[in-house]
């Protein structure tokens, strides 16, 4: 995990170079370790969160050794290329361009739970190499805890780990900013903890800026659609014909072992995440190069309320051109929701003559909870007549130049109070 060890290193032979890279590293996945599991004994001490999973059979002691045994087996890959470009102080840069980081590393991961997936469920499919490799990280006295995140077979860690972080590290050095060497590398280390924890983290909660302030890169799971969850690895240790991915759930979906079962159109939202991105990056650049213009659009923006022509032809004409697109019904479809009859328990009853506002966006606009309420506005379903259903978007987003707009287009609104009042109350917007 450092960026140099010293011109002793430097001067030693490749193999020498390789093993303390290597050794730094899995120090670094030692402490990452040691950190989640201090913070999550305290939640389960004092009831902010509770474990789901028995405590291993195994020593402690036994269960940590072979984790560094694990950890070697994991960190080679990166601490032979760390070794092979032999860097030093000088030649590595140091800019934290925090955001600019934070979509960086979604790509390299996304491309990494692709090689998880498929190495991964091999590793089941084929008999003989599950019973002689995959089988001991699937043993039944080593169930799922902090300390069994790398209990397994040196050449299962070398096939699901060690060979694709080795070329996370190769793209790391050869851009030659230590950040992003470091940032991807730090993110799997912690999203492997969290897998393996036994708990439900799913960051959603205020006494998880514990885990945040740990690797607070973590959002991109907040801010992605298709992220997973702790307890979908849970399910796959549960049952192992389900949930082979770890970061992501696409895979899954679109190979129908997801569980719980998700729509194979979620897999879509792969590459709303991935190009996300790429806008976030312009806005990025344009913030790094031209600052004062930037800071100047942005008050204009703000200070410039959308005009009443434009917010009624995005938020009147054309959103409802867009909500009545057969789209909607085929996301419905395929994100499994389905309504209950009119008179059946559950059943909503749409008074056209009323107002509503479905505010249900806790991961942000791309996430699945965005995409349900997008998909309840299909054209036969309950609220299909009603005269205004909205995503409640958040003032963040809605204070952004061109994503408001884009907002206003899909008849979103952000949460202001003014805005609800607005709304419920037939004011016009501005």
């Amino acid at each position: 995990m450092l960026p140099w060890l010293g011109s002793t290193v430097a001067a030693a032979p490749l193999a020498l170079r390789t093993l303390a890279y290597t050794s730094s590293w899995v120090a670094h996945s030692l402490i990452v370790q040691m950190l989640v599991w201090g913070v999550l004994t305290v939640y389960n001490r004092n009831g902010l969160s509770k474990k789901n999973t028995r405590e291993p059979a195994l020593p402690v002691s036994r269960m940590l050794l072979a984790d560094v045994f694990g950890y070697y087996s994991w960190m080679i890959g990166a601490g032979l290329v760390q070794a092979w470009y032999n860097p030093t102080m000088d030649s590595w840069g140091f800019e934290f361009p925090f955001t600019k980081l934070l979509w960086y590393q979604l790509p390299i991961i996304m491309a990494y739970d692709t090689w998880f997936f498929f190495v991964h469920r091999y590793a089941h499919i084929n008999k003989w190499l599950f019973r002689h490799v995959h089988a001991m990280h699937h043993r039944n006295d080593a169930y799922l805890n902090v300390t069994s995140n790398s209990f397994e077979h040196p050449i299962d860690g070398l096939m699901v780990v060690g060979i694709p972080v080795g070329f996370v590290a190769l793209l790391g050095c050869h851009i030659g900013n230590f950040w992003t060497l470091f940032v991807p590398m730090h993110t799997i280390a912690c999203i492997f903890v969290f897998g393996h924890s036994g708990y439900d983290l799913a960051l959603d909660e205020w006494h998880h800026v514990a885990l945040l302030a740990i690797n607070p890169m973590l959002l991109i799971q907040l801010v992605t659609a298709n992220a997973a969850v702790p307890m979908d690895h849970e399910d796959h240790h549960t049952n192992p014909r389900v949930n082979f991915s770890l970061f992501f759930t696409f895979w899954d979906d679109l190979f129908d072992c997801s569980h719980p079962k998700r729509a194979p159109f979620t897999f879509l939202l792969w590459f709303v995440s991935l190009f996300f991105f790429v806008p976030l990056s312009l806005y990025y650049e344009w913030i790094w190069f031209g600052p004062a213009s930037f800071f100047a659009a942005l008050v204009l923006h703000i200070f410039t309320p959308l005009p009443n022509a434009v917010y009624k032809l995005l938020g009147g004409v054309v959103s409802r051109t867009v909500s009545r697109l057969p789209i909607w019904d085929w996301m419905r479809r395929d994100l499994l929701l389905t309504y209950a009859e009119p008179g059946q328990p559950g059943a909503f009853d749409a008074d056209p003559s009323r107002r509503y506002i479905f505010c249900y966006q806790p991961m942000g606009v791309q996430a699945r909870g965005a995409y349900y309420t997008f998909a309840g506005k299909g054209r036969r379903s309950p609220v299909s007549k009603l005269h205004d259903v909205k995503l409640a978007a958040g003032r963040v987003l809605w204070g952004t130049p061109i994503v408001q707009q884009l907002l206003a287009l899909y008849d979103c609104c952000d949460t202001s109070y003014a805005t609800l009042s607005a709304l419920l109350t037939d004011k016009e917007l501005s």
